[in-house]
């Protein structure tokens, strides 16, 4: 499923950088890209629902239940927890309608250089 590639760099420098390069990889593969327009897309639909805020893992846990079903156990989908605060902070960056929609928690992603 193709979906759009990183924007810019998203606002998580500086993450050591074992997590942005496997972060990054992950974006560019197959998995990373069908997980951002799943995100985006549920996201939007909450926001539209009357959400103001919501937590990232129960769309990433969504996600992860509505793929399992429609792949399957013999297709590997690829959904690391790890990521999920960066993709939340990237879709937040990404589309400013979602702007402070996710509730984070402080991070090594918003730490000062």
């Amino acid at each position: 499923m193709p979906g759009p590639t990183l924007p810019v760099d998203p606002p998580f420098d500086p993450l050591p950088p074992r997590i942005v390069r496997e972060y990054r990889e992950w974006r560019e593969a197959d998995d990373g890209r069908a997980t951002f327009v799943e995100v985006l897309k549920r996201a939007r639909a909450l926001r539209a629902a009357g959400f103001r805020v919501f937590g990232i893992a129960c769309i990433w846990e969504a996600i992860r239940y509505d793929f399992a079903l429609r792949l399957g156990g013999s297709k590997g989908f690829r959904l690391n927890n790890d990521h999920r605060a960066l993709m939340a902070r990237e879709i937040m960056d990404f589309d400013p309608e979602l702007d402070g929609f996710f509730q984070l928690r402080e991070s090594i992603a918003d730490e000062e250089g």
